[in-house]
């Protein structure tokens, strides 16, 4: 969290120096944010005595306070997110380069420009919230296409759910064996465990077992991505020409975004 600066008046006195930095030393015994004693003009030779006869030295100088790119609250998560997501659709389809992934794209692009213009992550996530609102209806909304494709899941039941349950095992067993031969601590172990779940439900898996949900939303994501990239070179590399098995191997290793990748290639896979 950023420090909050304490100054007294331009031109600092005897009294300006000490109250601020008085002030400064109450709030950071009474608060939980960092407070720091400033002053906005030169020592006075004065206050100079002052400070060295209790053994203080001066408060940091601010030159002066004008407004910054990064001071300003930035409610931007949407434009930004969207336009960043636009922007890897559009190099994906150019360039039909595997690691041109959208996600992958907007993400870099997203801490780009984070960065370029020192905006605070905090500022970033400010807006952020109607996004994390819509991550339950989406994947809600999946529950549409299953249901559209209602006949072809009927006449591949049992493959479909072998398949699916053979995936979700594979996932778990994969992460609980690494996890236990490296003796990674519980909390880790149980972040990554829903790593091939669609978000909203990773988070909430994550919650219940005591995980990280920040390092479970890092572990879908490059859950998703990887398979997004990667699952249709595999699926060539092993022969695997059924649809109904290409859709099923991608969806139980990537999720959502494999979901989404699935379309690309077909409707059937999806």
């Amino acid at each position: 969290m950023d420090t909050i600066y304490i100054t007294g008046h331009r031109n600092p006195d005897t009294d300006s120096i000490v109250s601020a930095m008085a002030y400064a030393a109450l709030k950071n015994a009474l608060g939980s944010r960092q407070y720091q004693a400033a002053r906005l003009g030169q020592v006075s030779d004065e206050t100079q005595i002052v400070l060295d006869r209790f053994g203080f030295q001066p408060p940091k100088l601010i030159d002066n306070v004008r407004t910054q790119v990064r001071d300003l609250d930035y409610d931007t998560p949407l434009t930004l997110s969207a336009a960043a997501w636009c922007a890897g659709c559009w190099l994906q389809k150019k360039t039909r380069f595997l690691l041109c992934n959208p996600l992958l794209v907007a993400a870099a692009l997203v801490i780009g420009v984070l960065s370029l213009f020192h905006i605070p992550y905090q500022s970033y996530a400010l807006g952020g919230d109607f996004i994390k609102l819509m991550l339950g209806p989406v994947t809600a909304v999946l529950a549409l296409n299953i249901y559209h494709q209602r006949t072809i899941l009927r006449e591949h039941f049992l493959p479909v759910l072998v398949g699916c349950l053979t995936g979700s095992l594979t996932s778990v067993g994969s992460v609980l064996l690494l996890c236990r031969l490296f003796h990674v601590e519980e909390a880790l172990t149980a972040s990554l465990l829903p790593k091939s779940v669609t978000t909203a439900i990773a988070i909430a898996i994550s919650e219940s077992l005591g995980g990280i949900p920040g390092l479970t939303v890092t572990a879908v994501l490059i859950a998703g991505a990887l398979g997004a990239m990667f699952a249709p070179a595999f699926a060539k590399l092993f022969h695997i020409t059924d649809p109904v098995a290409e859709g099923t191997a991608i969806g139980a290793c990537s999720h959502g975004l494999g979901t989404a990748k699935a379309l690309e290639i077909g409707k059937l896979q999806a």
